[in-house]
């Protein structure tokens, strides 16, 4: 329980200063979560073609044992 309080207090304190900065630094705010987001995005669309083709060559070579 203690440890609970102590987390909505982190939030309590956390969200309300993050919003002020995104409300003073706006546009700051808007260019780095584009690049946060569009970095994110390349990252998962490329561990998602290495899975496809890792699969694709697993199969492959159970399929010729």
């Amino acid at each position: 329980m203690r440890k609970m309080n102590r987390i909505l207090k982190v939030k309590s304190i956390l969200f309300p200063s993050l919003g002020l900065i995104c409300i003073l630094f706006s546009d700051r705010v808007t260019l780095l979560l584009a690049y946060l987001l569009g970095s994110a995005m390349v990252l998962v669309g490329t561990l998602m073609v290495v899975s496809y083709f890792k699969e694709k060559s697993f199969l492959k070579s159970r399929q010729t044992n």
